[in-house]
């Protein structure tokens, strides 16, 4: 009896060792996936750092272009509702039709004659 009892123990001894061992390595190898999984979070992170900082520059210089878009819209406004008169008359005088001073008036009072 007392060697069946010994026995036993030597085989449940095995067992456990053996149970220890295959415990062992999967606590290995899930240290080892917990450690790619951090370093690929890692990864993410400074990917995802990267991006935002990028998304923050172009939506800065969107902003930007965006203000000095309106500017210019304004500036053209303006300068198309001060000049519209000087660009008419600029047209006018540039015009072969039209004189510019009064030496032109005798110039050009043979083209009124074909007119």
């Amino acid at each position: 009896m007392e060697v069946y009892k010994a026995l036993k123990m030597v085989s449940e001894n095995i067992r456990y060792e053996a149970q220890l061992t295959r415990y062992k390595q999967q606590l290995d190898d899930a240290e080892c996936v917990e450690d790619e999984l951090k370093q690929e979070r890692r990864r993410l992170q400074r990917e995802l750092r990267i991006i935002s900082d990028k998304l923050d520059n172009e939506r800065t210089r969107s902003d930007v272009l965006q203000r000095e878009n309106e500017r210019l819209r304004v500036l053209r406004k303006k300068d198309l509702l001060n000049n519209s008169d000087d660009k008419l008359v600029t047209s006018r005088s540039h015009s072969p039709l039209l004189p510019n001073n009064s030496n032109d008036i005798q110039s050009n009072s043979s083209i009124e004659d074909f007119i």
